[in-house]
């Protein structure tokens, strides 16, 4: 009978060990900042294995802005290689016949903004490209344009106007290529106010 209950008393205390054990290796809930940073750490070595984390968000930001230029949907957080860039990322990969890896790199980049002739999304013209990279530059400069659409709307030309007063220039009714190299080397200092 000593046995018994010996046996019985080390397997009770065996198991209120163990589940206390259990109850200390439950993990902490998560912040939500980790699970960004937890991205970040993934994309590094999809493409950027090495490369110093603020050069890695340049090329994600960069790599978006050509994205979005292209008619592909990247996403707005700037300098994150979430889900939704990396699926725009593979898209345009599968559009220009590259391998497809969802993944960011200076050659992706070099690709997007120099090959010829230009990838564009399904349904995306080139007038749609030169219109969102006009609003992208507005956009810059802190003119609200809306959403970077490539479509000439009302927002869109109330900030090209506003932008043309601002800076002096006389109003031009072309949405052209002379307005966007306007935007890209007028002074900067040349903002909404």
């Amino acid at each position: 009978m000593l046995s018994y209950l010996s046996l019985a008393g080390a397997c009770a205390a065996a198991i209120c060990l163990l589940s206390s054990s259990h109850a200390l290796a439950r993990p902490a809930p998560v912040p939500l900042e980790e699970p960004l940073r937890a991205a970040v750490l993934q994309a590094k070595t999809c493409g950027a294995a090495g490369m110093p984390e603020g050069m890695f968000r340049a090329y994600v930001t960069g790599t978006k802005e050509e994205l979005q230029l292209h008619g592909y949907h990247p996403g707005h957080a700037a300098g994150i290689l979430d889900p939704q860039t990396r699926a725009a990322i593979r898209q345009y990969q599968k559009d220009a016949r590259l391998p497809v890896d969802g993944c960011v790199s200076k050659e992706l980049l070099d690709h997007l903004k120099f090959h010829t002739p230009k990838i564009y999304a399904a349904g995306v013209s080139p007038r749609d490209s030169l219109i969102a990279a006009i609003q992208q530059e507005l956009q810059k400069r802190g003119y609200a344009v809306g959403a970077i659409d490539g479509k000439a709307g009302p927002r869109t030309l109330g900030a090209i106007r506003q932008f043309e007063r601002d800076a002096g220039l006389l109003p031009d009714a072309a949405i052209d290529q002379a307005l966007l190299s306007r935007l890209r080397t007028t002074d900067p200092s040349i903002r909404a106010h």
